[in-house]
């Protein structure tokens, strides 16, 4: 079974906009997972129409990203798609991934640079046993360090990070900035720099820098 696993935080015309390429690629998920951390989340037309294959858990506070992804991962079984809202699928796109499936690795599109490779990745159990899942102490309830944190961890397992050659998507990454106003950016900047400081007391140092 193919899950595709997406968190949102008051996103839904972007949610719907990578949820609509999904199902109209060349390989269609069996099921989706919406994690919904706005509490908005409406059944339109599109969504009715996927029926039982879609599954949406409201969130009464916001989970994070790290959060949001280990729900993902302990509510669905292999093989898990997980992506950002802000993802736009070419038709072939979630096909070559799961082609690619490798229960001891993280695929992801090596369309996108591996600095991002956490916006559209696949996660298998086997993965998951061997390093665990998100820190989610990284960026509580928000979303910043914890893919480099998860990377880093992997790294000293031996599990290596894959990006499948001609595998391609959008990705809409500076939306989220330019949606704020001038009270969330100065919220964002406040939570980076938690993250940044939980990141470095963790590891020793910057992604790139650290000394354990």
């Amino acid at each position: 079974m193919l899950t595709l696993g997406i968190p949102t935080l008051n996103r839904y015309d972007l949610l719907e906009a990578a949820s609509v390429s999904a199902e109209t690629g060349s390989l269609k998920p069996d099921r989706y997972l919406i994690i919904d951390n706005g509490m908005k989340f409406v059944y339109d037309d599109f969504y009715t129409s996927l029926g039982d294959r879609l599954t949406v858990l409201t969130q009464l506070d916001n989970l994070g990203v790290a959060g949001s992804w280990n729900k993902i991962c302990a509510s669905t079984p292999d093989i898990r798609l997980i992506s950002n809202d802000d993802i736009i699928f070419f038709p072939d796109t979630i096909e070559k991934l799961v082609r690619s499936f490798d229960e001891k690795a993280v695929v992801y599109p090596a369309g996108i640079v591996s600095t991002n490779a956490f916006s559209c990745f696949i996660i298998p159990d086997k993965v998951l046993e061997i390093v665990g899942y998100f820190d989610e102490s990284i960026s509580p309830g928000y979303g910043y360090f914890e893919d480099n944190d998860y990377h880093r961890r992997m790294i000293q397992k031996n599990i290596p990070l894959v990006g499948i050659p001609d595998c391609k998507l959008v990705h809409h990454h500076s939306s989220t900035l330019k949606r704020l106003t001038d009270y969330e950016e100065q919220e964002h900047h406040r939570k980076f720099k938690i993250a940044k400081t939980n990141y470095i007391k963790k590891w020793g140092g910057v992604p790139g820098s650290e000394t354990r």
